[in-house]
C-alpha cells in the first residue's frame, strides 16, 4: 500500500482521476446552477437520508448509554427521515421550513454550549455565541423569505463545487 506522500509524487497520467473528478465536479455545479428543482429534489432525498442514519446513530447511542433521550431522538429521526423520503415533492416544498429549523434549534444549542463554555471559562466561547446568534437570524430570514432561500441553497451549492472543481483542476494542471 502507497504512502499518502507518495500518491502526490505520481506522474499527472497516473492522476487522471483527479482531473476526471475536477471536471465532473464543475459540470456538476453548472448543472445545479441551471437546474434548481432537480437539485432540490436531491438535497430533499439526501436530507431525508440523512435524518434516518442520525436516528441509528441515536439508536446506537442508546444501546451503549441507555439514555431514553437518545430512544426518543433516534425513533424521531427515524421517523422524519422516513416521511420526508416517502414524499419527496412535500419535502422539497418544505425544504425551507425544515432548515429553518435545523438552524434554529442548532443556533440555540450553540448558545447554550457558549454559556456553559463560558461559566467554565473556556475562551472561545465567544465563537459559539457568535455562531448561534447568526444561525438564529438565519433560521428567522428562511422563515420569512423560503423562495429566495431555496433558490439561495441550490446557488450556493452550484457555486461550491463550481468553485471546488475549479481548485482540483488548478491542483492537477500545477503537476504537470
Amino acid at each position: 500500500m502507497k504512502e499518502a506522500s507518495e500518491l502526490f509524487d505520481e506522474k499527472p497520467s497516473k492522476r487522471a482521476w483527479l482531473l476526471i473528478v475536477s471536471l465532473l465536479t464543475i459540470a456538476l455545479g453548472i448543472y445545479v446552477l441551471f437546474n434548481p428543482v432537480e437539485a432540490l429534489l436531491g438535497l430533499a432525498i439526501y436530507i431525508g437520508l440523512a435524518f434516518v442514519l442520525i436516528g441509528f446513530g441515536y439508536l446506537m447511542l442508546f444501546q451503549e448509554f441507555k439514555n431514553y433521550l437518545y430512544l426518543t431522538i433516534s425513533l424521531l429521526d427515524i421517523v422524519v427521515g422516513m416521511l420526508l423520503l416517502i414524499n419527496i415533492g412535500l419535502t422539497t416544498v418544505t425544504l425551507p421550513l425544515i432548515i429553518a429549523l435545523w438552524m434554529l434549534f442548532g443556533g440555540i444549542s450553540q448558545l447554550v454550549e457558549a454559556w456553559r463554555m463560558k461559566d467554565n471559562m473556556i475562551s472561545y466561547w465567544m465563537w459559539f455565541l457568535f455562531s448561534g446568534v447568526i444561525s438564529i437570524i438565519f433560521a428567522i430570514f428562511v422563515v420569512f423569505h423560503p423562495i429566495i432561500s431555496m433558490v439561495a441553497v441550490t446557488t450556493f451549492i452550484g457555486l461550491y463545487f463550481i468553485i471546488y472543481g475549479i481548485f482540483e483542476l488548478v491542483r492537477y494542471l500545477r503537476q504537470i
